[in-house]
C-alpha cells in the first residue's frame, strides 16, 4: 500500500514504488535488535507502532549511502556544528514569533 500501490496512485509507477535497476528509492535499515521491538512477530507493527528512530542503523536515498553505522555522511560540516547552527536558528525562531 505504501510502496508499488502508492506509486501508481500518483502515477510515478514507473519510476518508484519497487527495489528494481532504474527506479529511485530510498531504504532505511533498522536494528530490531532493542528491547521494545523484540521479539517481533510482526516487524511492520513493531516499525510503526513501538520504532522511535535511534534504531535506524543506515539510510540509502535514491542510491546514495547519507547514513552507515549511525554515522552521518552526507554532511559537509561535523554533527556538533550541524546541531549548534540548528540551535541558533530555533532559538530565534522563538525570539520572532515571541513565543517564550
Amino acid at each position: 500500500m505504501v510502496t508499488i500501490d502508492a506509486a501508481r496512485a500518483i502515477g510515478r509507477a514507473d519510476s518508484l514504488g519497487s527495489l528494481e535497476v532504474g527506479k529511485q528509492a530510498d531504504i532505511a535499515i533498522v536494528d530490531f535488535d532493542h528491547p521494545h521491538l523484540t521479539p517481533s512477530p510482526n516487524p511492520v507493527f513493531g516499525l510503526v507502532h513501538a520504532a522511535q528512530g535511534f534504531e535506524v542503523d543506515t539510510v540509502i536515498c535514491d542510491g546514495d549511502v547519507v547514513m552507515q553505522d549511525r554515522q552521518i555522511r552526507s554532511f559537509d560540516e561535523p554533527v556538533d556544528s550541524v546541531l549548534s547552527r540548528a540551535e541558533r536558528m530555533a532559538a530565534n525562531l522563538v525570539d520572532r514569533v515571541g513565543y517564550a
